[in-house]
């Protein structure tokens, strides 16, 4: 058998090497779109009758025909065929699909169920029986990639597996027919029952079939499966003589369909022991801790193919509960007689089963749980039970009911108050007197009963009255109750009153559901005020807010309930801040920029509450504005500390209100902090000055000046030159040094004013020194450029000469100033005297009077136009203004003055060159007069003339070098 199983093998090996063919996908045969033919204006149906048809267009891939579709010119009844080539031209047909269409001059699609297997080389076809349906035009003229070339021939029938030689159809190149077969993807063959093991007793018999083989194929056409099945019956045969040795042998079988699509798998045979196989049903298991016993729980089904079987069973915690019963391959596991489960005592039990052949054994695990059983309820216990005199010893005057889904058994116990007890009960629930009513002292009786039924106790109170007893009534206990929440602690709501007409003493009591409400509220048990609880406080947010309360007032004997609902309602309650105080910093900035989120906090206790922010800044109202559902701010306006009155810090309040109305404040600090955001601007954008080409280093030719709006440090401003430039230098206040020679000509350089902001800004302005030649004739005193007369060691001598002369002439003016007072007469006004001329002394200006200049006042440096040098030297020595008569009127001679100002002269050390006017200075050094003439305290001429060349000197503000 081996050698022959090996024979088989090598067989499958041969016939699976053959290249597997392309599955079909997506492919199609005929024309892709048959509308696009039929609905063509050229479009036509053949008139021919029983005529079949084929297209010469082999199909290149192995799958099945998905469906068919075709333009229908009528209805009727149409076979899709396949073709198979043979010999020559010989053609079978392999499948064929009958479909009947009700479409007239339409398409219509055929999906196939049964589906044909296709084949690389099979060709696909119609046949019509009747009249000819399908619609084709002649050419190619609606967009077909290609013409596709058919046959047509007349059968006399078609049937499937008939053969056909095509050699003699006709040709019908010239047509497009408006039909299309679409492809999917071949079904792989399956195994049905491999793979599998069986077990062969040695030495038996040569011949004897041990196992039938199956395999199956979901394409019908697909029919060579049993060409790769041993001996071609599909089943396994003893072959020769199995000896006790054999063991284990595995024969391998693989299946192939027409695409060579292939399913492997093996059938074991042994001839050793095989254990037992135990399947349980359920694997595990519920019962009822009220089982009373004999229920089948599990069953247990063994298989084993040589041997019998016996099984045994185990448990844990070990027990008699569960039993195992059956024979040979059937066993139950079942609950013995009266097992008496329960769950407080044990819940789960583990069952163990044991199945042996006597040679091997399999063991199988499985748990059982036990249930709790449902209590008993009562059914029909009612709250009173009235009785009349007449009622009699032994006289049953109550029979209790109760219910249990898991027990029919049921044991009653009963004490009554007070006490001794004139009732007894039975377990079939009846309540029996045991003395006349009659006899009673007591008006009546609670009865507290209790059933069981082994695992649960269930009690219930039932009260007996009779005519001795009336039982008390409630007189105003409402259905329900409202309180606000924040009701103060000990607040009475209602006081609930009875009444019982044997004038008993009533007591009150109550239960809430839930149970918390017992801590919110309490009643009075004489009085019956129910009012809040001492100890909580009524908060709608933190606490169950409906309860519902049994009220229960009794007599002593008789107990009367009546429910009561206390429903918790909500109040608005306010808002409060996180903080007492918020601060946020910011940068002043432009209108409508968004300050930092201060982060408000609003705390509420009320869920869902919205709150609505405002903000009020006193004083400071209008530079900011507050989204009044966020808090978030922005300017209101350009602020800027830099602008007079701007605040750097601010204070206001926010208030933040609830939809119901209450509010709550927080002071807002806010910081402004001053931005560097202006740059310094010069006054001019170009300076110009003058300097000899050989004056000294370290001397001082201008001054340059700049602004800057910011305020503080950032108004700060340091000046600085190129770092390339190294003739001329700038000091921190502006002065313009110079710092080297080798000058040849005009020099310009740039000057830059740096604040101290941070980030630094700086602004630039252009500096152009003009560089002179010195001269060796006497200079003109007017000079250009900016001039330090004290570093010139030259001109200490013109310094002592000066200083003497200005101390003089001080002396002076104060002794003809006191001679002029003292001559005035009394009465004398010297404004009014004042008043009297155009051109006043500036100290008339005090009495609100406009000064007008006379004609002699010259006009300001910057304006006078440019002087050659000749003119220059003509006016150094200027005329002395005239003289003014003294009038008869006037009492004194006024004496001779001497100059206000002394002639000064500045000459350069050469002097052979004059120098050159600067366009931006001009400064005379020598008054224009030599001399001043004599006056009288009341010549205004005089006075006049000492205005006008004191306010020239002053408006001097640059000297000439």
């Amino acid at each position: 058998m081996e050698s022959y199983m090996f024979k088989i093998i090598c067989i499958l090996i041969v016939l699976y090497s053959e290249e597997t063919e392309a599955d079909c996908g997506s492919e199609f045969t005929g024309v892709s779109n048959p509308t696009v033919i039929g609905k063509d204006k050229y479009s036509e149906v053949s008139g021919d009758t029983d005529v079949a048809y084929m297209l010469d267009d082999p199909v290149t891939c192995c799958g099945v025909i998905k469906g068919w579709t075709a333009y229908f010119k009528h209805n009727g009844t149409i076979h899709f065929d396949i073709w198979r080539p043979t010999l020559g031209k010989d053609f079978k047909l392999v499948g064929t699909y009958e479909f009947t269409t009700g479409t007239s001059d339409g398409q219509d699609y055929m999906t196939i169920v049964d589906k044909y297997t296709v084949y690389p080389g099979d060709y696909i076809g119609w046949y019509t029986p009747l009249k000819e349906m399908v619609a084709y035009i002649n050419g190619n003229s609606s967009g077909e990639a290609k013409s596709v070339k058919f046959f047509k021939l007349r059968p006399s029938s078609l049937f499937l597996g008939q053969e056909l030689s095509w050699f003699k159809a006709v040709s019908l190149s010239s047509k497009t027919y408006a039909i299309k077969a679409e492809y999917a993807a071949n079904k792989s063959p399956q195994f049905v029952n491999l793979d599998a093991n069986i077990q062969v007793v040695p030495h038996t018999a040569i011949g004897t079939v041990l196992y039938s083989i199956t395999a199956s194929d979901p394409d019908i056409s697909d029919t060579t499966i049993t060409q790769l099945i041993y001996n071609m019956t599909n089943q396994v045969r003893v072959s020769a003589d199995i000896p006790n040795s054999f063991g284990r042998e595995c024969l391998s079988f693989e299946v192939q369909d027409i695409c060579k699509h292939i399913d492997k798998k093996s059938l074991c045979i042994f001839t050793d022991n095989v254990p037992p196989t135990i399947m349980c049903q359920p694997q595990t298991a519920s019962i009822i801790e009220t089982t009373t016993g004999n229920v089948d729980l599990i069953s247990v089904v063994v298989s084993d193919p040589t041997d019998d079987v016996t099984c045994s069973l185990r448990t844990w915690p070990k027990n008699n509960h569960f039993q195992l019963r059956g024979a040979n391959f059937d066993y139950t596991i079942y609950v013995d007689t009266n097992p008496g489960f329960r769950v407080v005592d044990q819940r789960m039990y583990t069952v163990e089963v044991t199945c042996t052949d006597s040679k091997n054994s399999t063991t199988w695990n499985s748990t059982i749980e036990i249930l709790p059983s449902a209590p008993p309820m009562f059914t029909n216990l009612p709250n009173l039970l009235p009785l009349s005199s007449g009622n009699v010893n032994q006289e049953i005057v109550y029979t209790v009911s109760v219910t249990d889904p898991d027990s029919t058994s049921f044991d009653f116990s009963m004490t009554c108050k007070p006490s001794p007890c004139p009732f007894s009960i039975y377990n079939t629930g009846h309540i029996q007197l045991t003395q006349d009513i009659i006899t009673l002292n007591a008006g009546g009786y609670q009865l507290n009963i209790t059933v069981t039924d082994g695992y649960h106790n269930i009690s219930s109170y039932l009260t007996v009255i009779y005519n001795a007893n009336l039982y008390p009534k409630f007189t105003n206990l409402p259905a329900e109750l409202t309180i606000e929440e924040n009701t103060p602690r000990g607040t009475s709501i209602y006081t609930v009153t009875a009444t019982d007409n044997n004038r008993d003493t009533l007591t009150y009591s109550m239960k809430s559901s839930p149970q918390s409400g017992m801590s919110y509220f309490s009643i009075d048990i004489f009085g019956g005020l129910i009012s809040t609880s001492v100890m909580k406080s009524i908060d709608y947010e933190t606490m169950e807010t409906f309860f519902k309360f049994t009220v229960t007032v009794t007599d002593g004997i008789i107990f009367v309930s009546q429910s009561l609902t206390i429903n918790v309602t909500n109040v608005n309650e306010e808002p409060s801040f996180s903080q007492n105080t918020y601060r946020i910093v910011a940068n002043e900035s432009k209108a409508n920029t968004i300050l930092p989120d201060p982060n408000f906090i609003v705390n509420d206790v009320d869920d869902g509450d919205t709150h609505l922010f405002k903000l009020d800044c006193l004083a400071n109202n209008g530079y900011f504005t507050m989204n009044d559902t966020t808090g978030i701010l922005r300017f209101a306006v350009d602020y800027d500390l830099d602008v007079p009155g701007k605040l750097r810090l601010i204070t206001c309040v926010v208030t933040a209100t609830d939809r119901g109305g209450l509010s709550a404040t927080a002071m807002l600090s806010i910081t402004i902090n001053e931005i560097n955001d202006n740059s310094p601007k010069f006054k001019k954008s170009l300076y110009k000055f003058s300097v000899y080409r050989d004056s000294a280093i370290g001397l001082v030719i201008g001054r340059i000046s700049a602004t800057d709006a910011d305020i503080g440090n950032n108004g700060e401003i340091i000046y600085s030159t190129d770092p390339t430039e190294n003739l001329f230098d700038v000091s921190l206040a502006g002065h313009i040094t110079r710092q080297g020679y080798n000058v040849i000509q005009n020099h310009g350089f740039k000057v830059y004013a740096t604040d101290s902001g941070s980030p630094a800004q700086t602004g630039t302005a252009s500096v152009t020194v003009i560089i002179m030649e010195p001269t060796s004739t006497a200079s003109s005193s007017t000079t250009t450029g900016y001039k330090t007369f004290i570093e010139d060691k030259r001109n200490m001598v013109w310094i002592v000469f000066l200083a003497l002369l200005a101390l003089i002439t001080t002396l002076l003016t104060v002794w003809l100033c006191w001679t002029s007072i003292r001559s005035w007469p009394i009465g004398f006004d010297p404004f009014y005297e004042c008043g009297k001329n155009c051109n006043r002394p500036r100290w008339c200006k005090d009495r609100g009077q406009k000064s007008v200049k006379g004609s002699s006042q010259s006009p300001p440096a910057s304006k006078r136009p440019q002087q050659p040098q000749s003119d220059i030297t003509k006016k150094q020595s200027p005329a002395t203004p005239k003289q003014q008569s003294v009038t008869p009127n006037q009492p004194h001679k006024t004496p001779q003055q001497p100059p206000l100002t002394p002639q000064l002269s500045v000459t350069p050390t050469h002097s052979s060159v004059a120098a050159p006017t600067s366009p931006d200075i001009t400064l005379p050094l020598t008054p224009p007069h030599a001399s001043q003439p004599s006056m009288t305290p009341k010549d205004d001429s005089n006075f006049r003339g000492y205005n006008f060349w004191r306010e020239k000197w002053h408006e001097q503000d640059e000297m000439v070098i």
